[in-house]
């Protein structure tokens, strides 16, 4: 959930529509609840490949938001590697797959590693 919190007086009512939130190049879906001053943006991360990217938040009409702290301005997405199959055994050229989130599409991005041997895809 992010926080904005409007200019003081500011008193139009503020909508969905009038709130984009980007994760890098990447649109989230999003939702808002406002109380006071502060806009309360609920926000569905999109899938893209294991990376950190800069937050940027606009709310129309005023503009791209400023963070309170350096930490907020980028969002790191992580690989997740949910499962490995085969995850035992002692053929060998044996195909593995694995599955789970963050893997970039270019398959050249990555590198696996089992035991000494780097194995690229």
């Amino acid at each position: 959930e992010i926080t904005v919190n409007l200019p003081k007086g500011y008193a139009v009512n503020v909508l969905d529509e009038d709130v984009t939130v980007h994760l890098g190049e990447h649109a989230c879906a999003a939702s808002i609840s406002t109380a006071g001053n502060n806009v309360y943006i609920k926000l569905t991360v999109p899938e893209f490949a294991a990376s950190t990217v800069p937050v940027l938040v606009r709310v129309l009409p005023l503009g791209y938001a400023d963070f309170a702290s350096e930490d907020l301005e980028h969002f790191t997405q992580v690989l997740v590697v949910d499962s490995m199959t085969p995850n035992q055994g002692s053929y060998g050229g044996r195909l593995v797959v694995l599955e789970g989130a963050g893997f970039s599409e270019m398959p050249s991005m990555h590198v696996v590693r089992i035991g000494e041997y780097n194995w690229g895809f």
